[in-house]
């Protein structure tokens, strides 16, 4: 994991939490990373489990996107995830 790859992952992280439950819910569902057996987890756990499967299945730029559109501080910064 390069420095640049963590830098990029800790700001959407940081951007994803800000936006609050819900809006966490529907970036994950538009990202096309929840499942619904992530229902059965709770706080940290549930989004750890969501950030897991989106860098295992290569959708940390679609997260990045879905993020984006919610939170208008990022739309001036470029996908760090787009390859």
């Amino acid at each position: 994991e390069t420095a640049t790859f963590a830098a990029a992952r800790r700001k959407l992280i940081i951007h994803f939490f800000d936006l609050g439950p819900l809006g966490r819910y529907e970036a994950a569902m538009t990202a096309g990373v929840w499942d619904d057996s992530d229902e059965n987890l709770q706080g940290q756990a549930l989004w750890a489990r969501v950030f897991e499967r989106a860098e295992a299945t290569n959708k940390l730029a679609a997260l990045w996107n879905a993020v984006v559109a919610k939170d208008e501080r990022l739309s001036q910064t470029a996908n760090p995830f787009t390859t």
